[in-house]
């Protein structure tokens, strides 16, 4: 009812963190938003410049309150953003429209597909689209198995306020200027035609 949320990171042996969110009341807002992107009374405010520009981000978590608090980030941030609480359809939406999207975001740790699973088919499909992986717990070799089949960033999930506005616009901004830059070479060195 407060537009608040609550989840929970858990492992055998390691303990529970929660992380309680609670979005800052309207009427204390400051006037002008603070840089950075740190906590959601420090998003970028209706009206100023927004780093996502309307580019499409597609989200996969299991916890739908994540998925929501994601969702309401990132378009606070500018993106365009749709969810899925369900893996299989998040490829089947890609598979269906494979440029539709600018990034794929996943949660690792999901019933169906792990995110692991998620960056296998994304590449199958759409070798280009970069994906990122938000998880709680990952051990070394987890980590290396995402990052040899293609995942360009890997967050932590306690951290997601703060680490996933910089990462996603990191991602997204740096794959745009890396298509430029390969149009570019690709135009030299393709002989001008002749009239």
């Amino acid at each position: 009812a407060h537009r608040g949320a609550i989840t929970v990171d858990s492992a055998p042996g390691r303990g529970s963190t929660f992380h309680l969110y609670f979005p800052q009341a309207a009427e204390h807002e400051p006037a002008t938003a603070p840089s950075g992107w740190g906590d959601l009374g420090s998003l970028q405010r209706d009206g100023d410049a927004r780093p996502g520009e309307g580019r499409h981000v597609l989200y996969i978590d299991d916890d739908g309150v994540m998925l929501l608090l994601v969702e309401r980030l990132l378009l606070r941030l500018g993106y365009r953003v749709t969810g899925y609480a369900d893996a299989r359809s998040a490829i089947e939406a890609v598979r269906a429209q494979p440029h539709a999207f600018d990034l794929v975001v996943s949660d690792f740790n999901m019933p169906d597909l792990s995110g692991l699973d998620v960056a296998h088919a994304i590449g199958r499909l759409h070798a280009g689209l970069p994906v990122m992986i938000s998880s709680g717990h990952l051990s070394d070799e987890q980590r290396v198995a995402l990052l040899r089949c293609g995942v360009r960033d890997v967050i932590s999930k306690e951290n997601t306020l703060e680490e996933l506005g910089p990462a996603v616009s990191r991602l997204v901004h740096g794959a745009e200027a890396a298509a430029r830059r390969a149009l570019r070479a690709e135009a030299k060195a393709t002989p001008a035609l002749a009239d």
